[in-house]
């Protein structure tokens, strides 16, 4: 064999291992890009707030049921639609403590039951 054909197969054998490699990396990159995506998205702070239980809606499927409350919070204008837990009774009227869960640059919030607040 000449040095030109053995630079042609050494650039095929070359060719073969890069495409054996890329699926690894195009997974591996993938993989990076929706972490990152997902740790961006991701609450970082919380506080306590508090407001009054005016309606309730009972969700049912194939497991149970899920009773969602609405809280008037003093700063919103629309009421915030909040999960109870399994055997938390429904006390519309009652005062309710939340846990806002939000991040700081970005429109997204959560609440989350805590607990009813005796008067």
């Amino acid at each position: 064999m000449n040095k030109e054909q053995v630079k042609i197969l050494n650039q095929e054998l070359a060719k073969e291992k890069c495409k054996k490699y890329v699926p690894f990396f195009i997974i591996t990159l993938a993989l990076v890009i929706v972490s990152a995506l997902i740790k961006n998205t991701q609450p970082t702070s919380s506080e306590l707030v508090t407001g009054t239980a005016i309606n309730y809606k009972s969700i049912l499927h194939d497991e149970g049921h899920d009773i969602d409350i609405y809280v008037q919070l003093k700063d919103k204008e629309r009421p915030v639609r909040v999960r109870l837990f399994k055997n938390a009774p429904i006390l519309i009227g009652r005062k309710v403590e939340l846990n806002r869960v939000f991040k700081e640059d970005s429109d997204y919030e959560k609440y989350i039951f805590l607990r009813y607040i005796d008067d």
